[in-house]
């Protein structure tokens, strides 16, 4: 009995598609009509305001220098960097100065890497300091000045154990 009913209704449906589809989308239009006029009653409520919590400092002040440069690039601290702040991807000679610079580096970073072979960590850390200077994103160098100011930090002194005594 339930399919013969659902059977008439949907022949009944196929007879009548266009006058459905009107209804359909009448009532869509009254769904819309009415999500519409309520948001525009809603009252905007009013946000409290959020309180500043001082933050330490993310970057070093040494390194603010360089910070401060990218976004005026004449501050630089050196014209190596000036150049590299100043690169453009779409300039070809900028390109041929980029590569001037990182092979410079890495001329002063093997003649660092030679000296901290032959143990001298000063002249190593002031060779990379000076690649650093023409090229700052240089990995190598980078990577040996952080070996270099590890070894150079003070070893952690062991906490005794307070209960020990107890």
């Amino acid at each position: 009995m339930a399919n013969e009913q659902v059977q008439q209704y949907l022949e009944k449906l196929k007879k009548n598609k266009e006058t459905a589809t009107i209804v359909t989308l009448c009532l869509l239009l009254a769904v819309v009509g009415l999500v519409y006029m309520q948001e525009q009653q809603r009252t905007s409520v009013e946000v409290p305001p959020v309180t500043q919590v001082p933050m330490p400092p993310v970057i070093a002040p040494e390194d603010m220098v360089v910070v401060d440069s990218m976004f005026d690039v004449e501050a630089a601290p050196t014209t190596a960097v000036r150049t590299l702040l100043s690169y453009s991807l779409f300039q070809s000679h900028n390109a041929a100065q980029v590569n001037q610079l990182k092979a410079s580096a890495d001329q002063i970073y093997a003649s660092a890497s030679a000296r901290m072979a032959q143990g001298d960590t000063a002249g190593a850390k002031a060779a990379c300091l000076e690649a650093l200077a023409i090229y700052p994103p240089h990995p190598k160098a980078n990577e040996l000045l952080d070996t270099i100011k590890a070894a150079e930090a003070p070893a952690a002194t062991p906490v005794a154990d307070v209960g020990a005594g107890i």
